[in-house]
């Protein structure tokens, strides 16, 4: 039985389509979806430059938005949708989430390498770390 899935997301074409995947099996399943939307530090730079964090608030705005859509999509679906904006390396924030939420799934949408933050070379990553991933 599936009761959470966690759902990293960076707003790319793929991770959209992996969005609609994750709400697809939650109505199914009637699990819940714990999305993720990560500010990558490594790309943007040191946040204590003032033009830096500007870019990282817009960036983190950004991801509320997506992220009320996605609690919005949800809600139509009666799936429940818990969000969170973080900052940090996707990698080491999504294997946090997998720790502290221990999901029975997670779903991944991929793009290509210049993707925000689910590229190609991130796939073999999460594929070596977690054991219960959905690649879509």
């Amino acid at each position: 039985m599936t009761d959470l899935i966690l759902l990293p997301t960076d707003g790319s074409d793929a991770a959209e389509q992996a969005a609609d995947r994750a709400l697809e099996l939650a109505a199914e399943r009637e699990a819940a979806i714990h999305a993720l939307y990560i500010v990558d530090t490594n790309r943007v730079g040191n946040p204590a430059l003032c033009s830096t964090e500007l870019l990282i608030t817009e960036y983190e705005d950004n991801g509320r938005e997506l992220l009320e859509d996605l609690k919005r999509r949800g809600a139509e679906r009666g799936v429940d949708v818990e969000a969170r904006v973080c900052r940090g390396e996707p990698l080491d924030e999504i294997k946090k989430a997998v720790r502290e939420r221990e999901p029975d799934l997670t779903v991944f949408g991929f793009g290509d390498d210049k993707s925000k933050m689910m590229s190609h070379s991130m796939r073999d990553k999460m594929v070596q770390e977690f054991e219960q991933v959905v690649l879509h």
